[in-house]
């Protein structure tokens, strides 16, 4: 059995050194407990459209049994100003700015961009597209006889997106869900159309194929990696657990 893992950082094993992962991360653990073999794809600073394209590609070769594909932040966005240069909008600002050949900003000037540009980048929009990217690959993975879960690693979404009280909008959401649909500023007419329009792009996944759906991983971080930061071992721990469960 091959199995194949894609995500962010939390899936790659940072916080661990590269000899500090086998054994320690959960693709290492999930594996181990299968006796099978795995590829490990993921990226730090991966975007879901990233992790989208790259389990797109893997699902074409048709080299793996299982996949197991962890979501990230809906945000994020690379950024390429050149062939040979990208630009990760989402990390922490240099101090030094950005340049690339005749490209300069200065770091108030990169600054002012990162804001103008989250602004610009809401929510919804992505969430509604990653929808469809999760859509396609359980549709392609089924067509291949593939076994593909799913793992919120760090997504927002609440479940009251799909199940919600009409007559009580203010206690039956989240409040993520209110900040989304700019609750304060609604009348709850507007709040329902834009409600449903979530519930039927995220009523269209198979809840089935994932492993914690609405209860991101990142809420069940007990401890930290050898070098202070992301998920340590106990944490890659309790997710093995619930893939090692799905898969079975």
């Amino acid at each position: 059995m091959h199995l194949y893992f894609n995500g962010c950082s939390i899936t790659y094993g940072a916080g661990f050194d590269k000899q500090q992962r086998p054994g320690n991360i959960y693709p290492y653990m999930v594996s181990d407990y299968l006796g099978a073999t795995h590829d490990n794809f993921a990226l730090p600073g991966s975007s879901n459209y990233t992790i989208f394209m790259r389990t797109l590609q893997a699902l074409q070769t048709n080299d793996h049994d299982m996949m197991v594909i962890q979501w990230s932040a809906v945000q994020r966005k690379w950024l390429s100003p050149g062939p040979n240069a990208y630009f990760f909008i989402n990390g922490v600002l240099d101090k030094k700015g950005f340049g690339y050949r005749d490209i300069c900003f200065s770091p108030k000037q990169m600054h002012t961009f990162k804001k103008t540009y989250h602004l610009l980048n809401h929510d919804y929009q992505n969430i509604l597209d990653l929808c469809d990217y999760i859509v396609t690959l359980d549709m392609l993975a089924k067509h291949k006889g593939i076994k593909l879960i799913h793992i919120n690693g760090i997504l927002p979404w609440t479940k009251d997106m799909i199940e919600w009280d009409s007559n009580d909008l203010d206690n039956s959401l989240s409040d993520y869900t209110k900040e989304l649909l700019d609750f304060k500023d609604r009348d709850n007419w507007e709040v329902i159309q834009f409600l449903k329009k979530l519930h039927d792009y995220i009523s269209k996944i198979n809840p089935y194929n994932w492993v914690n759906m609405f209860d991101p991983w990142s809420s069940h971080w007990t401890d930290q990696g050898p070098q202070g930061h992301h998920p340590g071992v106990e944490s890659h721990k309790w997710i093995a657990e619930k893939v090692i469960e799905q898969l079975k």
